[in-house]
C-alpha cells in the first residue's frame, strides 16, 4: 500500500475524494486551507487554550478559576486565532527552525498585542497587564510571554497541527460539516451575548439606565457579580 506523506493540503486531499458530492461553503479556501479545517483548528485550539490557562491557574494559585474568553463555551479565542495565524504565516517554515522561531515570536506577540489593544479600546478594560514584568511593550506583551509564543509556534507547526489535521480528516465529512455549522451558529451567539453583556457592564459602571427589554434581560441574567466571576482578570481602566 502506498504511503501518503502529510502536507498542508492533506485535508483537501481527503475532502476531494468524492468529487460527485455537492460542495458547501466549508470547501472554500483561504491561503490554500479549507474553511472547514481552519474552523476546526480555531475551535480546538481555543478549547485547548482554555484548558492550558485553567491548568496554569491551578498550578500557580492552587485553585480553579474561570479562564474563559466568552460567556458560555469553554473557549479562549486568542489561542485559536493564534493557531490560525501561525498556520497561515508559518506553515511554510516548518523545516526552518530559525525562521519558525522568529516568526512565532513576532506573530504570537502581535496577536496578543492586538487582542489587548482591541479589548482596551472597545470595552475600556484589560485582562492582562505586563507593566511590572521586564521588557514589556505598553504592558500588552513582554519578553517572557513572547518566548512562550515562540515555543508554542514551534510545537504547533511541527507536531500539533499535523496530528490534529489527521484527526480532523477522520471525522466523516457530512457529519463534520453539520457539527461545524452548528458550532458556528453557537459561537456567533456566544460572541454576541458576551460582547453585549460586557458593553452593558460598562454602561452600568457609569450608572447608565435603560428601558430596553434586551438590556434589562442582560442586567438580570449577567449582573456585575456574575460577569466578574466569569472574567475575573478583567480590569477597567
Amino acid at each position: 500500500m502506498q504511503n501518503i506523506k502529510f502536507d498542508s493540503k492533506m485535508l483537501l486531499f481527503y475532502s476531494n475524494q468524492d468529487s460527485d458530492k455537492t460542495k458547501s461553503i466549508w470547501t472554500r479556501q483561504v491561503k490554500g486551507f479549507e474553511l472547514y479545517e481552519l474552523f476546526w483548528i480555531l475551535i480546538l485550539f481555543s478549547i485547548g487554550g482554555f484548558l492550558i490557562e485553567s491548568f496554569w491557574c491551578f498550578i500557580k494559585n492552587g485553585y480553579i478559576e474561570s479562564r474563559k474568553g466568552l460567556l458560555f463555551g469553554p473557549f479562549c479565542p486568542i489561542y485559536g486565532v493564534g493557531a490560525v495565524v501561525f498556520l497561515f504565516l508559518l506553515n511554510s517554515f516548518r523545516a526552518n527552525l530559525l525562521k519558525l522561531a522568529l516568526g512565532s515570536f513576532f506573530y504570537g506577540s502581535l496577536v496578543e498585542y492586538i487582542f489587548s489593544f482591541l479589548q482596551e479600546n472597545l470595552f475600556g478594560s484589560v485582562s492582562w497587564d505586563y507593566s511590572n514584568i521586564p521588557f514589556n511593550i505598553n504592558g500588552r506583551v513582554c519578553l517572557m510571554y513572547s518566548i512562550f509564543w515562540t515555543l508554542s509556534g514551534i510545537l504547533f507547526i511541527r507536531y500539533l497541527y499535523p496530528n490534529v489535521a489527521l484527526l480532523i480528516c477522520l471525522i466523516p465529512r457530512p457529519e463534520g460539516e453539520l457539527i461545524a455549522s452548528l458550532l458556528f451558529i453557537y459561537i456567533c451567539f456566544d460572541v454576541f451575548i458576551s460582547v453585549s453583556a460586557i458593553l452593558r457592564l460598562v454602561e452600568r459602571s457609569s450608572f447608565v439606565q435603560t428601558n430596553n427589554i434586551f438590556y434589562k434581560h442582560l442586567d438580570k441574567e449577567f449582573n456585575d457579580i456574575y460577569l466578574r466571576k466569569i472574567f475575573p482578570n478583567m480590569k477597567f481602566i
